[in-house]
């Protein structure tokens, strides 16, 4: 039996979470429905039923687009369920499941512990709380992670989308609204913290986050200086009528796993948006 299969190794996440295991000495396998290149051992599956044994799982193989959830209705709900209990099966020890911040209720100002009231009104949400209960009645870890960003991001996030349309506008781009909050994480921080809870898993849930909140205007309004585009305006499409909001308490996480996030955002972005 293999110690350790991260899950969804190709994505955003799990190539920088297996390139500080790698850095670290940690012995892991990278399970990915499609080829990918890197110098890690891997494996090709196209089957959820098919999942090797290991002593530990990361479970990161998951599609984050909430559009395409929506789109594919209440099926989603039970195939995302279908796909972890396939993989808490093939556990023989920790399983641990990266869900989603965005399943919480946004209309509160303050920091948000993992207690606090969910908005479980799409599909997206419903089937992350869905495996969510089943991680957690299997003795598993849930980690609900915020917004992440770094380089390979999506091209499909907001930070993505704002760069593209102020590097090829000069008088005003377009944004659904510009005062919503949220929560943003370095992908560095998230993969140092993801690594201490692999080394020490523990059962519940646990917020992954920065306890520190960004509007949509904020973001713009450091890239328009950055990319010197002084004149460009943000419009509103659809306005917000009360306050959106979801900015984690990450003190319980920080305390159980002795880590905390170092990286500044906007030191941080700095540094992304020259490859992107």
């Amino acid at each position: 039996m293999k110690d350790l299969g991260i899950l969804g190794s190709s994505g955003f996440i799990g190539n920088e979470l297996s390139n500080l295991l790698h850095i670290n000495g940690i012995s892991f396998y990278g399970v990915s429905r499609k080829k990918f290149n890197n110098n890690f051992p891997n494996l090709v599956i196209n089957n959820f039923e098919k999942i090797p044994h290991f002593k530990k799982i990361v479970f990161l193989a998951e599609n984050n687009i909430i559009s395409n959830a929506e789109n594919l209705g209440e099926d989603y709900i039970e195939e995302s369920k279908i796909k972890v209990i396939n993989a808490i099966n093939a556990t023989e020890h920790s399983f641990i499941y990266a869900s989603s911040a965005s399943i919480y209720e946004s209309k509160n100002k303050k920091l948000l512990k993992t207690n606090d009231p969910l908005n479980l009104n799409s599909i997206y949400a419903r089937s992350k709380k869905s495996c969510e209960e089943v991680v957690l009645k299997n003795g598993g870890t849930v980690i609900r992670i915020s917004n992440v960003f770094g380089v390979g991001m999506s091209k499909k996030n907001l930070i993505s989308e704002l760069f593209r349309k102020i590097k090829l506008n000069k008088f005003q781009i377009k944004v659904r609204n510009k005062t919503s909050i949220r929560d943003y994480i370095n992908v560095k921080d998230l993969s140092n913290l993801l690594l201490k809870v692999i080394e020490n898993p523990k059962h519940g849930i646990y917020n992954a986050g920065t306890s520190k909140g960004l509007s949509v205007e904020e973001i713009f309004n450091f890239l328009k200086k950055t990319l010197n585009k002084k004149d460009l305006k943000l419009v509103e499409n659809n306005p917000l009528k009360s306050h959106s909001s979801i900015i984690l308490d990450i003190e319980s996480t920080q305390n159980d796993y002795q880590w905390k996030p170092e990286s500044n955002f906007f030191d941080s972005l700095k540094t992304i948006i020259t490859q992107l």
